[in-house]
């Protein structure tokens, strides 16, 4: 299951709307990275096997 960002962000929106600032700081945080990740793999390419 994927989500476009638009989706991703509507989605962390609603379940830190309750959180305290602190929670929802590190809920930020954790989405930033995982954006930065995701990024990156598409960047990188996959590991050629030598099998």
């Amino acid at each position: 299951m994927s989500f476009s960002d638009e989706e991703t962000d509507a989605l962390v929106s609603q379940l830190t709307k309750n959180l305290s600032p602190k929670e929802k700081k590190r809920v930020e945080l954790l989405h930033q990275l995982s954006k930065m990740l995701a990024k990156q793999s598409k960047k990188t390419p996959p590991p050629q096997s030598n099998t």
